[in-house]
């Protein structure tokens, strides 16, 4: 019960001198009080006054949250500015794989993009956000028209074993044979686009925009009824679809 949380560690701060032991403890849990109902503009202020106070045992904690609530809100200047505030505290990023990938996304939508791939290189295997990081990679590559290399990171994701440690790793596959798919189409390699096209189940979010590329995928192949079949079934079952 967040809102509840909020007021009652809101009153805790306000009862307390700076010098009492749970004074920090309050701040930081009405910060993540906000922060659990999205609401990162005013837990950024609680978090900011961790950050900046002393040798807090809630202030790297507080850091972490201010560097991904900075790169959820397009603020990737001052995701950086945290960073270095996280570095300068003697903290070692490549021990915190989430913070490493925030920080990395950070930097790629600054348009830093050898900096980003460096951070998402480093993100090890076993690591949660190592298929996002995969993915990422391949977008670089395919800005660079390295079609290939790009179908290489993605294929590497499909491939991974079904793992609970990974973060929402049923979604990141998924976009990863359907980037397959469209380099497949790209390269010609029409049996692989197929395949890949396929894989995308009806009760998907993909599903619409998926077989409407598989239609054109049938189309290159002059298989016309088989492309009329893929767009009925769009219209059948997602009616209410954009791409119906």
């Amino acid at each position: 019960d967040f809102v509840t949380s909020t007021g009652i560690f809101y009153s805790v701060t306000m009862s307390v001198p700076d010098n009492d032991a749970v004074k920090s403890e309050a701040l930081y849990k009405l910060g993540e009080s906000l922060f659990m109902q999205k609401n990162y503009i005013s837990a950024a202020r609680y978090y900011e006054m961790l950050a900046t106070s002393g040798n807090s045992a809630f202030k790297v904690k507080a850091l972490k949250r201010l560097i991904f609530m900075s790169y959820s809100l397009g603020d990737y200047a001052a995701a950086e500015r945290y960073y270095d505030q996280f570095v300068r505290g003697g903290n070692d990023i490549s021990e915190d794989s989430e913070l490493l990938y925030y920080f990395a996304k950070s930097l790629f939508f600054s348009g830093k993009s050898d900096e980003a791939a460096k951070l998402f290189s480093s993100i090890r295997k076993e690591a949660a956000f190592y298929p996002q990081a995969r993915y990422f990679l391949g977008i670089m590559a395919l800005r660079d028209k390295k079609l290939e290399e790009a179908r290489a990171y993605y294929e590497e994701i499909i491939a991974l074993p079904d793992n609970s440690e990974y973060h929402s790793f049923g979604n990141i596959r998924e976009l990863a044979e359907l980037a397959v798919a469209r380099i497949a189409f790209e390269l010609d390699d029409i049996d692989t686009a197929l395949g890949n096209y396929a894989q995308v189940s009806f009760d998907s979010q993909s599903f619409p925009q998926a077989y409407y590329e598989l239609s054109w995928t049938f189309i290159k192949r002059d298989m016309f009824n088989e492309a009329i079949d893929t767009l009925r079934l769009v219209q059948n079952t997602a009616p209410y679809s954009k791409i119906a």
